[in-house]
């Protein structure tokens, strides 16, 4: 039977613990949570056993004794193994047990997920998240949720504690949807950003004259912001990868495909991060689509 996800009684899983992942295990710690966690390479998890969690060997080991399960992974093929695997989540987890993935997947992904949860008598969100990796580690992330509306209710204490906001879009799938609509408006916003301050460059502008009319401007955000001081600081260390955001657009490509929606800029956009990828960019951060934008206009992207 679902329980309570009260922090101080339950015990919460979390699977993949990349930049986001490990942040989000720490704010379940750090809000009271009982926590276990699993990871492929198993030393990224120390950090957190020091901090107090337990380490399981398996996802299906993990849900063996969790409450809720979150899966943080990078894409649907990752997402799969760590949940339909010989040794997946879904195979050891109770009936009842509450699985929240806040990967950015396809909504078939997630649609097919919920399915195989309900299956099992278990519940099912897809709960991607904005934030960067400072948000993840300090608990002030937001979610966009799909899946039924009472386990969004009850997956509320968890939401608290890893986030500062959580947004119900509609059933399994939506939040998945959601999230894509959200990453294709965001590269855009970045390869714009890039060119504009690549000819701003060009020009001779004062880098602090433009930060003092971007920040103040109808478009400014806090992702613009945000990656408007890594541009100009040259600072491409990872908080979200350029690779991360090449699948991002694909998917958000298919699912329009789908549809039989036109999207033109998107399609460009797709075409720019993925030249960009094949340069040798995309372990770093999206910022870095400036170093592949400000080359000589000769300079011909790889076909």
């Amino acid at each position: 039977m679902a329980g309570s996800l009260t922090p101080g009684q339950a015990r919460v899983g979390v699977v993949g613990l990349g930049i986001m992942g490990a942040g989000m295990a720490a704010s379940l710690l750090r809000a009271g949570y009982q926590v276990v966690v699993y990871n492929r390479t198993a030393a990224r998890a120390e950090p957190l056993r020091a901090r107090g969690a337990q380490v399981a060997q398996t996802p299906a080991e993990l849900a063996r004794v969790c409450d809720a399960v979150v899966t943080m992974v990078s894409d649907v093929p990752a997402l799969e193994q760590v949940l339909l695997g010989p040794q997946g989540a879904l195979q050891g987890a109770r009936p009842g047990t509450l699985f929240v993935d806040s990967s950015t997947v396809t909504p078939a992904a997630s649609q097919r997920m919920a399915e195989e949860a309900r299956r099992r008598d278990c519940q099912y969100l897809d709960a991607p998240v904005t934030g960067s990796k400072q948000a993840a580690q300090e608990g002030q992330l937001m979610f966009m949720v799909g899946g039924p509306r009472e386990v969004f209710e009850r997956a509320q204490p968890l939401f608290a504690a890893m986030g500062r906001a959580a947004h119900w879009v509609g059933p399994n799938g939506h939040g998945s949807a959601v999230k894509l609509i959200n990453n294709m408006i965001s590269g855009i916003t970045m390869a714009a950003l890039a060119e504009g301050v690549s000819v701003a460059r060009q020009v001779g502008v004062d880098p602090q004259a433009l930060v003092r009319v971007l920040s103040d401007s109808v478009i400014a955000s806090a992702f613009l912001k945000g990656k408007l001081a890594k541009v100009l600081q040259g600072d491409f260390s990872t908080n979200f990868a350029l690779a991360l955001m090449q699948k991002d657009l694909r998917y958000f490509l298919e699912l329009a495909g789908q549809h039989g929606q036109f999207t033109p800029t998107a399609a460009l956009a797709a075409q720019v991060y993925r030249a960009a990828a094949m340069a040798g960019l995309g372990d770093l951060d999206t910022a870095a689509l400036f170093a592949f934008i400000s080359r000589p206009a000769t300079a011909a992207p790889p076909s």
